[in-house]
């Protein structure tokens, strides 16, 4: 099996409370570099991601659900 090299690259994927998506992506020093516009749904968002260069096979990566409400 092929070994693939991951990158110190980390994109963040976040599912607001209104349900919209949104990415972030990081560097290895744990700032975000770059943040994305929302997008309609889980489909628009990756997308939107691959187009800025978000690779699944060699970049790590998470999907969260970003509550802004307080409990």
């Amino acid at each position: 099996m092929e070994r693939i090299e991951q990158t110190s690259v980390r994109w963040s994927f976040f599912l607001h409370p209104d349900g919209c998506w949104t990415w972030v992506l990081g560097g290895g020093d744990g700032m975000a570099d770059q943040i994305s516009g929302r997008c309609a749904n889980f489909g628009m968002v990756v997308a939107d991601a691959v187009r800025h260069g978000f690779n699944p096979e060699r970049h790590l990566w998470s999907v969260s659900h970003r509550d802004w409400q307080a409990n």
